[in-house]
């Protein structure tokens, strides 16, 4: 299920649609959950992800900036965009700030663990060092900080034959 989030861009001071670092927006939040003075994270509209080989389904969230909530007036909470990752539109969410991870060490995972990649924008053949990818496996599955997972294609990606059934 979708994440419950905290608050809602619903008007800026800016003209247009995009809204980036230094500007203003208004946020209604339904149960007034934001407090003056904290930063929060900005997500944009989850994607509904599925591999069709996989039990499972999930939502993938792209992080879309930060706002600092800096005052209240007329039932609207007033922030400053304090860092955009990309341009923020009305109707982006606020959820809890989400921790920074700086530094990963590398980690043996406890026992073997087997998982399928979940692609969105990408695909394995345009992924690379420092890109994102999502798979069905997570923490309830023993999934850690800093586990390496190994990536192996067993299919050749323009003939689609079998390469092998090995590891390797």
């Amino acid at each position: 299920s979708k994440l419950p989030f905290l608050g809602e861009i619903v008007a800026s001071r800016q003209d247009g649609v995009g809204l980036t670092q230094h500007d203003t927006v208004f946020i209604r939040s339904k149960h007034h959950d934001l407090q003056v003075g904290t930063t929060y994270s900005v997500l944009a509209e989850p994607e509904s992800i599925r591999e069709r080989r996989s039990d499972r389904s999930a939502y993938v969230y792209r992080t879309m900036g930060e706002i600092k909530i800096v005052g209240v007036k007329d039932e609207l909470y007033i922030g400053l965009i304090e860092k955009a990752y990309d341009v923020l539109v009305r109707g982006d969410r606020l959820y809890p700030l989400l921790p920074l991870i700086t530094d990963v060490t590398p980690t043996p995972a406890a026992i073997p663990l087997e998982a399928l990649i979940f692609f969105t924008r990408t695909t394995v053949r345009n992924s690379a060092q420092f890109q994102f990818v999502q798979f069905d496996r997570g923490l309830e599955d023993g999934v850690k900080l800093g586990n390496i997972f190994r990536i192996y294609d067993y299919f050749d990606p323009q003939t689609q034959k079998k390469i092998s059934d090995s590891d390797f």
